[in-house]
């Protein structure tokens, strides 16, 4: 296959004007395989041809009558944004067992954002779960745009120019949570990562890919993942996660072992093959403390980050080799 180059001076804006949600859009989507996302960088191929198309389905748009939010259907799920010429924030998700009012909203996009825009934000929210026990979920969200190229959605199906935006969510969850300090160990953290691959003159993203971890106690414990392609003219719609079973990974590409002290954290790790590593570090609040990316090439080697400052308490270790999530915890005393 031949190289398809982006060029720098026609590179993408995701704008309110272009990509704002609109009431009354008929979403048309198709759940594929989950795969990596991925390089970040400029000038990027992003192949999704070989993605098998599991299921196909539709979602709707509708404005609540304050004109200020967007209500979104997912099944059975229902999701509120509020957007503005400045951003786009989830105010309130619910389903049939469950809601979520977020007094500090979701931050989900910037407007304008261009290629190397970062944007992070905390959120706040409180809700009821089955009509009787008390929920609140709190953390942060990094949006960034890391990368600009082409994607390649399936045979004849290649977009140019496009933006993709990464999202990293550090979360942590309490039921019954009418007093913090009185439920740590009904506490559970959350790390998810997704992208969405935008293009100019087409409102909602192309392609989009989540994965997320769920841990107890700093031990991951669920994980959930999955991709969509979106038909027709792409058209927005919140990400259908199919269920996996958390399972061991493959140790054949990536072994580590993470040694912490007073001052450090150390992970001395092998590579089998060369790969694109993501470290995320945050901590039982859901405050993310780490997110970098790099690209590392077979063998051993050693990658450490200093920990003065940091509060006492435990730590979630999130760790992304070529799309295959590893996990580790330390203590900070």
């Amino acid at each position: 296959m031949s190289a398809l180059v982006t060029t720098a001076s026609a590179q993408i804006t995701i704008s309110y004007e272009g990509h704002g949600l609109v009431s009354s859009d008929t979403l048309v989507v198709e759940q594929v395989d989950y795969t990596d996302a991925g390089p970040s960088g400029e000038n990027v191929i992003w192949d999704f041809s070989g993605t098998e198309a599991k299921e196909k389905f539709k979602h709707r748009y509708a404005m609540s009558a304050d004109s200020l939010s967007i209500l979104f259907s997912d099944k059975e799920n229902l999701f509120t944004y509020s957007q503005d010429e400045d951003s786009l924030i989830l105010l309130r998700e619910e389903d049939n067992l469950s809601f979520i009012n977020y007094d500090q909203p979701v931050f989900i996009m910037n407007y304008p954002m261009v290629y190397g825009d970062v944007c992070q934000r905390p959120f706040h929210g409180e809700g009821m779960y089955s009509g009787w026990f008390h929920i609140r979920r709190m953390g942060t969200t990094t949006v960034e745009a890391d990368g600009i190229g082409t994607l390649i959605r399936a045979e004849g199906d290649t977009l140019r120019n496009v933006l993709r935006v990464h999202t990293v969510t550090t979360a942590s969850l309490w039921q019954n949570a009418d007093s913090i300090e009185n439920v740590r160990d009904m506490q559970q953290q959350e790390i998810t990562e997704s992208y969405r691959w935008f293009v100019q003159g087409l409102r909602h993203p192309a392609y989009e890919t989540t994965v997320s971890t769920y841990y107890s106690h700093g031990d991951p414990f669920a994980m959930m993942c999955g991709a969509l392609r979106f038909m027709a003219k792409p058209l927005d719609v919140r990400l259908a996660r199919r269920d996996k079973t958390l399972s061991p990974v493959n140790d054949s590409i990536f072994s580590f072992q993470l040694t912490p002290t007073a001052s450090r954290v150390t992970m001395d790790y092998e590579l089998t093959t060369p790969a694109k590593l993501r470290i995320v570090v945050a901590d039982a609040m859901g405050m993310l403390y780490r997110n970098e990316s790099f690209c590392s090439e077979a063998g051993i080697h050693q990658y450490s980050f200093d920990c003065i400052g940091l509060k006492p308490g435990q730590y979630i270790v999130y760790i992304n080799v070529n799309g295959i999530v590893y996990n580790s915890k330390f203590t900070q005393q």
